[in-house]
């Protein structure tokens, strides 16, 4: 029964999430499918040396909002918890909030800072988007290095 209602409630999230549009998504994420599953392998590497897990979804989330827009990215934290309900892993509330601190971090911090009107740079824009997110995510969960 308990896990009925984490169900529920994460439907519930995602209900709400699905209002999100994706008009700050970068221009390349409108023509790739699932561009955050395919990002997702590299952005955890860049954070795999956090000690704290919530660190880790807010940094995952802001990167893969900024490079794929908060739809795809929100839809990834949910599914990750509810994968964590049936599997090994711990499903928390935390990690949905960590998650929306991300995903709040790239449309409010980094896509302000980073986007300009030369958007091919993208190699600029990378590090750009990696170092404000990582920033703004350390101070809402300080992390060590392992």
């Amino acid at each position: 029964m308990n896990n009925l209602w984490k169900i529920f409630g994460l439907f519930f999230v995602v209900a709400i999430t699905s209002s999100f549009s994706n008009a700050n998504a970068s221009p390349l994420s409108q023509d790739k499918l699932l561009c955050s599953a395919w990002n997702l392998s590299e952005v955890k590497k860049y954070v795999a040396h956090y000690n704290n897990d919530k660190s880790k979804h807010c940094v995952v989330s802001c990167l893969l909002a900024a490079k794929c827009g908060q739809d795809e990215s929100s839809l990834m934290g949910i599914l990750k918890e509810v994968v964590d309900i049936f599997g090994p892993g711990n499903a928390e509330w935390a990690d949905l909030e960590a998650d929306w601190h991300g995903l709040t971090t790239a449309l409010n911090y980094a896509n302000q800072k980073c986007r300009s009107s030369f958007w091919d740079f993208f190699e600029f824009q990378n590090k750009c988007f990696k170092k404000s997110c990582e920033t703004k995510c350390l101070q809402i969960y300080p992390a060590k290095q392992k």
